[in-house]
C-alpha cells in the first residue's frame, strides 16, 4: 500500500491558490473547518482553492479518507480521471466504509464501459445503505448496458419505490414514463394471451406472453403461462427458462419450485429435479398428503440414481462461480444453495451464501429490524408505530421467509385496532 506521505505528494497545488486559501486559515482553524470550507469552495468551483484545502487537512490528518475521496473529486472535475481514481482507492484502504468512494469508482467503470467492476463497486454500496435510491438506478443503468433486462428492471423498480427525494426529477420521470409503458403494453398482451387461452389457441397466447418478458422478463404471470405452454408442447428447455426466471422473483413460491423440479424430472437433469422436489418439500404442509408421500418417494428414487452427489456438487458449483464472475447473482445464488441442498453443512458455502444474500438484498436485514422494531412497539401497546414498522419491513422485503409471520402480527394490530375503536 502507498503510504499517505507519498499520497499526498502527488497533489499538485497552484501556488497562487496556496496564498489565497492561506489567508482563510489560522492556528485556532481546526481540521473539521478547514474541511468545511474545502467543501464551500468545492460547491462554487474554486477547485484550486478547495484542493489547498484538503491538502491542509491530510497535512493535519494523513488518515482522513473523506479528504482523498474529495481531492479525487477535484481531479475528476480537472478531467484527470486517473489520478481521481487512484485517490478514491486509497480512501477505501484507509477506510473501507468511505462510500463515496464506492459510487465514485462506480461511475468511474461505468464511463469507462467497464460495466462489472461498476456494478462490483456499487453493490458494495448497496449493501452499506439499503435506502440510498441514487446507487439503485446506477446498478439498473450498468445491468442495462450489460443487456440483462431482469436485473436492470430488478433495480429500476426499486428506485422507483425508494427514490422519494428524487421524485419529479428528469431521471425519475423518464423512468418512471418508462415503467408504465411497459406495464401497458404488458397489460394488453397478457390479457391477449389470456384470451387465447381460454379459447384453447395455446401458441397464440404463448407469443402474446413472450412478447411480455421480452420487455418485461421480470414479469411473473407471464413467465409462469409461458412455461405452463412450453411444458404443454413438451418444450421442456423452454419451460424451465421462464419459470426459472419466475422463481428468481419468488424462491419461496411452492408452485414454483414444484414445476421447476417436475420439468428438471422429464429433462432427466435428475441433479436439479432433487434440488427443486427439496426446496418443496420444506413448505410446510400434511406431511401425510398424497402429493407429498409420492414426492418423497420420486426424491428417493433420484437419490439412488445421483449415487456420490460430489460431481454434481461439483457442476452446480462451477456454475455458480462462473454466474458469480459476469455479475449474475441471482442465479449464482441459486446455485451456491443447490449446492448446499446436495451436500449440505459447508462452512465456507454459507459464508458465500450469506455474503450474497447480504449484497443482493440487504432489505432484508433492514426489514426484519424493522419487524423486530415492530414487534417490541406492540408489545408496548403502540399499535401506531408498531404497524408503521411492520408496513416498512413488508415494503422492503414483501417476498421473504418471514412474510407469513409478519402478516400475523398485522393481523395482530388490526384486531387491536378494531377493539379499540369498539371501546370507543
Amino acid at each position: 500500500m502507498m503510504q499517505a506521505t507519498d499520497m499526498k505528494s502527488l497533489i499538485t497545488l497552484d501556488q497562487f491558490a496556496v496564498i489565497e486559501a492561506s489567508l482563510h486559515f489560522d492556528d485556532s482553524k481546526k481540521e473539521a473547518e478547514i474541511f468545511s470550507l474545502g467543501l464551500r469552495f468545492y460547491k462554487y468551483h474554486k477547485y484550486d482553492l478547495s484542493l489547498v484545502c484538503f491538502h491542509k487537512v491530510l497535512e493535519m490528518n494523513d488518515q482522513n479518507a473523506q479528504s482523498y475521496v474529495n481531492v479525487g473529486n477535484i481531479y475528476h472535475q480537472n478531467g484527470d480521471l486517473e489520478s481521481a481514481a487512484n485517490f478514491w482507492k486509497y480512501a477505501l484502504k484507509l477506510d473501507p466504509k468511505t462510500e463515496k468512494a464506492y459510487l465514485n469508482l462506480g461511475n468511474y467503470h461505468f464511463e469507462k464501459g467497464e460495466y462489472d467492476q461498476a456494478i462490483s463497486y456499487w453493490l458494495i454500496l448497496q449493501s452499506m445503505d439499503p435506502m440510498e435510491s441514487t446507487v439503485l438506478y446506477s446498478l439498473g443503468l450498468g445491468y442495462n448496458k450489460k443487456g440483462d433486462l431482469f436485473m436492470a428492471n430488478f433495480y429500476y423498480e426499486k428506485y422507483l419505490k425508494r427514490a422519494t427525494t428524487d421524485r419529479g426529477s428528469p431521471r425519475y420521470d423518464k423512468l418512471l414514463k418508462r415503467s408504465w409503458d411497459l406495464q401497458k403494453k404488458a397489460g394488453y398482451n397478457f390479457d391477449l394471451g389470456l384470451r387465447h387461452q381460454k379459447r384453447k389457441e395455446y401458441l397464440k397466447a404463448l407469443k402474446a406472453y413472450l412478447a411480455i418478458i421480452a420487455g418485461c422478463p421480470d414479469h411473473l404471470k407471464a413467465n409462469l403461462n409461458a412455461g405452463s405452454i412450453c411444458f404443454m408442447y413438451e418444450k421442456f428447455e423452454d419451460a424451465v427458462k421462464c419459470w426459472n426466471r419466475a422463481f428468481l422473483m419468488e424462491p419461496f413460491n411452492q408452485k414454483i419450485c414444484a414445476n421447476l423440479a417436475i420439468v428438471y424430472d422429464k429433462l432427466e437433469q435428475f441433479s436439479y429435479a432433487y434440488c427443486f422436489y427439496k426446496r418443496f418439500l420444506e413448505f410446510e404442509f400434511n406431511d401425510k398428503s398424497f402429493e407429498k408421500i409420492k414426492i418423497k418417494e420420486r426424491l428417493e428414487q433420484i437419490e439412488e440414481l445421483l449415487g456420490d452427489k460430489n460431481a454434481y456438487y461439483s457442476s452446480h458449483y462451477s456454475k455458480a462461480e462462473s454466474f458469480s464472475q459476469k455479475r449474475d447473482y441471482l442465479n449464482a445464488l441459486v446455485e451456491y444453495a443447490n449446492c448446499d441442498l446436495l451436500k449440505p453443512e459447508n462452512e465456507e458455502l454459507i459464508k458465500k451464501i450469506n455474503v450474497l444474500k447480504a449484497t443482493m438484498f440487504p432489505e432484508e436485514i433492514l426489514s426484519l429490524r424493522y419487524m423486530h422494531t415492530g414487534q417490541k412497539s406492540l408489545d408496548n401497546l403502540e399499535v401506531s408505530a408498531a404497524i408503521e414498522c411492520f408496513k416498512t419491513a413488508h415494503d422492503l422485503n414483501p417476498h421473504g421467509a418471514h412474510i407469513p409471520e409478519l402478516k400475523q402480527k398485522m393481523y395482530k394490530c388490526a384486531k387491536i385496532v378494531k377493539r379499540l375503536d369498539g371501546n370507543k
